[in-house]
Formats: C-alpha cells, sequence, structure tokens
C-alpha cells in the first residue's frame, strides 16, 4: 500500500474510489478495531492490509495488531473445531455425513443451474414490468394529447 499511494496505479485507485479520502481517514481514525476485525472477514482482510500500508501506519502498530488478531482468531476456530469434533464420536456419522453430502451436491447444483432460471426469471419479469410500464405511460401521454 505505502508503495503504490503514489504510482500510476494508486493515482487510479484514487480516481476511480468515490470518498477515497473519507476511507483514508476512517481507516486512520479506527485502525486498530478494523485491523483486528477485518481478520475475520475474507476479503475485507486483504484491503485493510493495504490501506494500512497506503495511509502509513507504523509497522509496529500494525505487527502487534495483527498478531493479537491471528491469536484470537486461532484460539477461537480452534476452540470451534475442538467442540465440533468432540461431539462428531456422539452422532452417528455415516448417516449425518451421507445427507451433508447431499446438501452440498444439492446446493452446488442450485448454483450451477438454479442461479441461472431465477436470473432469467427475474429479469424476464423486470423487462415485462417497464414494457408495460412503457405502454401505460403512452397511453395516458395520449389521453392527455387527445383531450387539451
Amino acid at each position: 500500500g505505502r508503495i503504490l499511494k503514489d504510482t500510476k496505479i494508486g493515482n487510479f485507485i484514487r480516481r476511480k474510489i468515490p470518498n477515497h479520502e473519507k476511507l483514508e481517514r476512517t481507516l486512520r481514525e479506527h485502525a486498530t478495531a478494523l485491523l483486528f476485525l477485518s481478520k475475520f472477514v475474507a476479503y475485507l482482510n486483504t484491503a485493510v492490509v493495504v490501506l494500512s500500508g497506503w495511509t502509513h501506519m507504523p509497522i509496529r502498530k500494525f505487527a502487534k495488531v495483527r498478531a493479537a488478531a491471528s491469536f484470537f482468531w486461532f484460539t477461537v476456530f480452534g476452540t470451534i473445531t475442538y467442540l465440533g469434533m468432540s461431539g462428531y464420536a456422539l452422532i452417528d456419522h455415516k448417516k449425518f455425513l451421507r445427507n451433508f453430502e447431499f446438501v452440498v451436491v444439492g446446493i452446488i447444483l442450485f448454483i450451477l443451474f438454479g442461479s441461472k432460471w431465477i436470473a432469467k426469471k427475474v429479469l424476464s419479469r423486470t423487462t415485462k414490468l417497464e414494457e408495460r410500464a412503457e405502454e401505460i405511460g403512452k397511453r395516458i401521454e395520449k389521453k392527455l394529447t387527445d383531450n387539451p
């Protein structure tokens, strides 16, 4: 982030991102919280790391916050995994995993085929609504011009 700021790429980013000054100010004001919480959000994590360099955050502060966030992240997800695996022996895992496989395959099939079908339906409804609105608008305009 620090290296990119005064380059062609940095100037391009400044032009393309609306309110980049407000974004930089917000990051400076809430840097610690954003760095810590971004560890738990996939793509926000990368953006906040780059923007931290962009706003010239001191490396010591950055390293301390990232280390604390990583430790907390590992503790939380390690605990969740441990608790999940300790309960694994108590369930009928063969039946559970078989059902889970069906759910995963169903979700994948829905994403591949169902989302395309839903998008077509939504877009066709939008198009029909637009056509209907234009038709009504023409009727109203005709009535207004016919009756002065």
